[in-house]
This record gives C-alpha cells, structure tokens and sequence, in this order.
C-alpha cells in the first residue's frame, strides 16, 4: 500500500523487541530500486518468481528470506492477528540470523 505507514501490529511487535517503524511509509517496488540491489531477499517463493519476472537482471541476487532455515515461505500477516506478526518476525528474526552468518 504505497504511501501508508507500518500498519499498527507490525508495529507493536517491532516495539516488543525495541524497534520502532514509525517513520516507515510504504514504496512500490520497482525495476530501478531492484537493479541497484546487491541481494534482493523475499519472504514466499512467488514473490521471488514476480520479482525475477519483473527484472530478470536480478538472477542471482534473489533469493528467499528463509532459504538457510529450512527453505519455507514466511507469510505475510498483513490484515491477520497479533500473533500472526509476532510469528512472521520470529521466522524473519532466524532467517536474517542464518543470512548474517554467511554474508
């Protein structure tokens, strides 16, 4: 949703672990923010298949988020519950974890 902050429960649980989007607002993606990318990480396996789609360039920098822990789509919680959130983070905690040790 371009143009619109952090929606309020990613929010709270960034807050939870002292992190804080306030002044976040939302960008579409696109083929000149892509190509200036060293490493493009997505969350679900389609989102990599529409990004390569819209930029094939990026073959080899795009990868999934989760492909060092275990490989598995991290779903999106937007418009889900509380701990839908909490969930997401704790999958993306561990998979930028699995990242940093290999960058």
């Amino acid at each position: 949703m371009e143009g619109f902050p952090v929606d309020p429960a990613a929010e709270r649980t960034l807050l939870s672990h002292g992190i804080s989007a306030s002044d976040h607002v939302a960008r579409q993606i696109n083929s000149t923010i892509l190509d200036s990318a060293e490493l493009v990480l997505a969350m679900e396996k389609r989102h990599v298949a529409a990004l390569l789609a819209l930029s094939p360039a990026l073959r080899g920098r795009v990868y999934l988020l989760s492909r060092w822990s275990g490989g598995s789509d991290i779903a999106d919680p937007y418009g889900r519950s509380q701990e839908k959130f909490d969930l997401a983070y704790t999958l993306m905690d561990t998979a930028i974890d699995q990242w940093r040790s290999r960058l």
